[in-house]
């Protein structure tokens, strides 16, 4: 069941992540050969989180170019196909030429159910077949693999957004493999980071999911000297969902 997020804190998130947006994805002309083909073939979204980066248009010149910033923690939808075997082919762009600055990177087409519009996404960005959830507590360690034993040296703070695949744990090979979650989540020194962590330390309320995107939005804005009245407003949404929060 599809879950709304308070229309309050969700406009107020909505005001910056869409701020500029305007021009829709233009797309290349199909022959007549490709068209067939997707009549063929089933259309499917598959859902998937937006942990870093922005969204992206394909121009006529099979280019893209930057349409807005997404916010980390968004449940977009991946395009895809269904294969003759069952599997799942994603609508994918390898090697594709970014106008802001030439450089070539790897995207995939999604759509965003809120926004209701069709963008592309780099690939290092995104995590497909997952949900989005918070991390809540302090200190929270990444595991290697799901066992116990298998700890690394990274920690996880409270509020840390990540997206959490949507798999069976793997207690053939690992016995207590059903007390974790496997993750993905972005760091800005590090990249893409994937791992394990204890599921009782993750939130999939979509309460706490937003605090946390409030949260990190703020700091950010306030990093860049932004506008006061934004912040403040983003700072009432904020506290009112803390206050829903802790009502519950």
């Amino acid at each position: 069941m599809k879950k709304f997020l308070p229309l309050a804190a969700a406009c107020a998130l909505a005001c910056i992540a869409f701020a500029g947006c305007g021009k829709k994805e233009e797309s290349t002309a199909e022959t007549s050969g490709q068209q067939t083909e997707a009549v063929k073939k089933e259309t499917v979204l598959t859902n998937a989180v937006i942990l870093d980066g922005s969204y992206w248009n394909l121009n006529a010149e099979g280019k893209m170019d930057w349409a807005l910033y997404a916010v980390p923690g968004t449940t977009v939808q991946v395009y895809g196909t269904k294969a003759d075997d069952g599997s799942t082919e994603f609508e994918f762009a390898k090697d594709v030429v970014r106008t802001s600055d030439g450089g070539k990177r790897n995207f995939y087409r999604v759509f965003h159910p809120d926004a209701e519009e069709s963008w592309w996404v780099q690939e290092y960005a995104l995590a497909i077949n997952a949900s989005a959830q918070t991390v809540i507590e302090d200190d929270v360690s990444v595991y290697r693999t799901p066992d116990l034993a298998a700890t690394s040296t990274r920690h996880l703070s409270e509020g840390t957004i990540v997206a959490v695949f949507n798999e069976s744990p793997d207690t053939a090979h690992y016995e207590y493999a059903n007390l974790f979650a496997h993750i993905q989540l972005y760091d800005q020194t590090d990249g893409t980071v994937t791992g394990y962590v204890k599921a009782s330390k993750l939130s999939d309320s979509s309460t706490r999911v937003l605090c946390s995107q409030l949260k990190a939005k703020i700091i950010q804005l306030r990093e860049q000297n932004a506008d006061e009245a934004v912040i403040a407003e983003l700072e009432k949404s904020l506290e009112e969902q803390d206050s829903r929060w802790s009502d519950k």
